[in-house]
Parts: structure tokens; C-alpha cells; sequence
């Protein structure tokens, strides 16, 4: 068996081997986009315990400090991601009872991202939705 082809594998295997954590130009972990369906869907998202996979540094009682919240990963986002579009909603002010979608030209918590994402307030019972807007 000659060598060449032997010397190609390893040299391959050392460099994935060698890889190690990939970080955004932030300095953060960087956590890989999920390809996204082209297709419209409407389902029901139930989040539980989700004090329990709060950010590190989040207070969860100061007004002032949002939960940035994935609607991808169905999970609260790293603080350090605000000014991205790996957030969907954040949830801020007395109780995280204010509502905010992620969208860079709007003036709020996303500004300044490249997200375009915004908010319907359907004015309808729950029960009555069939088709999304």
C-alpha cells in the first residue's frame, strides 16, 4: 500500500481534529443557523421552565435587563447576541410583561440588527384563529 494516500488521510483527520470552538466577529460562541423552511406555518409553542436556561448575568427581576428569546431554538438567547437577528422576541420592563419583535430599523431592543421581524395582534379569541395573517 503506498503512503501518499495513508499520509492524505491523516493529514485530513489532524485538521479536523485541530478545529476547535468557532467565534463571531463579537468574541462569542457562535452557534450554527438551522436551515429555515420557505414554507408558512402556524403552530402552538409551549416554553417550560424557561428561568431555568436563563443567560448567565440575566436578573430575572430587573426591568431593565431583557430576555432576548429564540423563536428558533425555542430558547432564551445569550444577551450578547442583541444586536443579531438569533432573536425573536424580547420580553422587558415590570414583570417582562413588554413585548418587543427584532427588527433593525425600527427603534427599540433590536435596532441596529439586520432582522425584520414584527408583531400582529390579532383581535380575536385564541380559539377562533384558523389561518395566519
Amino acid at each position: 500500500m503506498s503512503k501518499e494516500p495513508f499520509a492524505v488521510v491523516v493529514a485530513i483527520a489532524l485538521m479536523v481534529a485541530s478545529c476547535g470552538d468557532v467565534y463571531d466577529l463579537n468574541g462569542f460562541d457562535y452557534e450554527p443557523d438551522v436551515p429555515m423552511s420557505d414554507t408558512l406555518f402556524n403552530r402552538d409553542i409551549l416554553v417550560m421552565n424557561l428561568g431555568d436556561n436563563l443567560p448567565e448575568g440575566h436578573k430575572p427581576l430587573d426591568a431593565n435587563d431583557p430576555l432576548y428569546f429564540s423563536l428558533e431554538k425555542l430558547n432564551s438567547t445569550n444577551t450578547l447576541y442583541k444586536t443579531t437577528d438569533r432573536w425573536d422576541m424580547a420580553f422587558s420592563g415590570q414583570g417582562r410583561s413588554s413585548i418587543t419583535t427584532n427588527n433593525g430599523k425600527v427603534a427599540g431592543l433590536g435596532y441596529g440588527s439586520s432582522a425584520v421581524g414584527g408583531l400582529y395582534l390579532a383581535e380575536l379569541a385564541y380559539s377562533i384563529i384558523q389561518d395566519v395573517p
